[in-house]
């Protein structure tokens, strides 16, 4: 199966601002991975998105900032998840 991945720095945007794209590339048959921060504060839309299919993975991600440190963790995160 095809998989679609997408990052959000802010999860309850996803289906405010993207539910709409998301929705099509996954009527185009693909499985739909979302990647976004601190997602037991946001329990609600998590649960959304599961109820739709997607899969939603936690990963460490500032959603501002400059530190290159963290940087490299969601790097590291990301990469052992597409893996």
């Amino acid at each position: 199966m095809k998989k679609f991945l997408m990052f959000s720095s802010y999860l309850p945007s996803i289906l405010n601002f993207r539910g709409d794209l998301i929705a099509a590339i996954a009527d185009r048959g693909y499985e739909i991975h979302i990647l976004a921060p601190d997602l037991e504060q946001f329990s609600e839309d998590h649960d959304k998105l599961m109820n739709l299919s997607y899969y939603v993975h936690s990963v460490p991600m500032q959603r501002v900032g400059t530190n290159p440190v963290a940087d490299v963790e969601t790097v590291i995160a990301v990469l052992r998840l597409i893996r």
